[in-house]
């Protein structure tokens, strides 16, 4: 192993830095035993890409032997379920029983939302092991001589697993003299790497109304011409890494928290309401509860202005901050646009896509009132 630890720092360094904005990510390290870089995959930024190519550089061969299965297992628990999970394992050697890690390998990569790839490095590499789990985890597997080139193996490897998940590929054959049939045209490679292209000539049969009205789904050609299997990969359109994320739900009243809490006599408690430039001030505030019994209660709170200033507005926002830390906020909830409970992935990026936000953590609008009400020891 200690003979292919530079190949291995430097097949990781060419991924890391090939990964586009957007991604996150993760290294395990594994032997006898396993550990990794963070405790869950971190958004693809300049900080968390210098720290893991630091990481790389002080591999060194001090883990013992090869076992795959607990740490494939572990990444696969750690993985966030909402999103698609690519996991590319580097590896120089064998382990002794495959076949509880290919059926684990089979078992999670079987809905589609994960596929498995497997780089082997040098001449002693098991092909078994490598090609038999890029088979099970729906990928595809390469070997890296020793004498091979490094960069063009592991770039095509990385285009290979950032493209789109396809989950039902399937054949349909057309009968002889049928409206709809198939020709075929030899490529203009030659050689083993020589195929055929299938061109389905259109009908000239009218669609009938019925089909007219029905929306047809967008089809495009499996067979791309201006590929290339040794091009580099393309910059990314965007340097934004949250440009992937839609735009979220911004409500006109922001409450803060969220949550009220129980009331209490002679207890003070604050409740902040934020209000839009659209929303206009309410006139009173309905405060409304349900007992264990079924008993509603009920208490109208009116509103005073108290004209314009910043500190209570602070206060709010320090408030609000302290939910979003907690894990409390409107945001949590999963009213406004992502559930944290379904969807962990996103709600991690929207919610560091709300921390970056110069003018305002909670929606990027400028909030211009505030609702304030006092009634005895609970002030609104």
């Amino acid at each position: 192993m200690e003979d292919q630890i530079p190949q291995l720092r430097n097949a990781l360094t060419v991924f890391l830095k090939s990964l586009p904005v957007g991604v996150k990510f993760n290294i395990c390290s594994f032997g006898s035993r396993h550990s990794f870089l963070w405790p869950k995959s971190m958004p693809y930024d300049q900080v968390n890409l210098d720290i893991a190519l630091k990481h790389v550089q002080t591999f060194e061969a001090d883990l013992g032997g090869t076992e795959m299965f607990p740490p494939m297992e572990d990444a696969l628990k750690k993985r966030y379920k909402d999103l698609q999970t690519e996991i590319i394992l580097l590896t120089d050697g064998a382990i002794y029983s495959t076949e509880p890690l290919f059926d684990l390998v089979q078992r999670e990569c079987d809905g589609g939302d994960v596929r498995v790839f497997s780089l082997g490095i040098g001449d002693s590499v098991s092909h078994a092991l490598v090609e038999g789990l890029a088979r099970a985890g729906r990928g595809y597997a390469q070997i890296v001589g020793n004498d091979d080139k490094l960069d063009v193996k592991v770039v095509r490897m990385l285009k290979a697993a950032l493209g789109v998940h396809v989950k039902d590929y399937k054949l349909s054959f057309s009968a002889a003299g049928s409206t709809s049939s198939a020709t075929t045209t030899k490529s203009e490679h030659d050689g083993d790497e020589a195929f055929e292209m299938v061109e389905h000539e259109e009908s000239s049969a009218p669609a009938s109304k019925a089909d007219e009205a029905k929306p047809q789904p967008t089809v495009i050609s499996l067979y791309d011409t201006s590929a290339s299997a040794d091009a580099d990969p393309e910059p990314p359109t965007s340097q934004d890494r949250f440009a992937h994320l839609p735009a979220l739900e911004v409500p006109t009243r922001i409450q803060t928290p969220h949550r009220i809490p129980p009331l209490y006599p002679f207890s003070r408690t604050n409740v902040y309401v934020l209000l839009s430039g659209s929303e206009a001030t309410p006139g009173a505030i309905t405060v409304c509860g349900t007992t264990n019994s079924g008993i509603g209660l009920e208490l109208q709170v009116p509103v005073k202005d108290v004209g314009l200033g910043t500190t209570v507005h602070h206060l709010a926002a320090k408030k609000l901050l302290q939910e979003l830390e907690d894990g409390g906020s409107y945001l949590h909830s999963g009213e406004f646009g992502v559930d944290p409970k379904t969807e962990p992935g996103k709600f991690v990026d929207f919610g560091e896509r709300g921390r970056e936000s110069r003018h305002n953590v909670w929606s990027g609008r400028k909030v211009d009132k505030f609702c304030s009400c006092r009634n005895g020891g609970t002030e609104i």
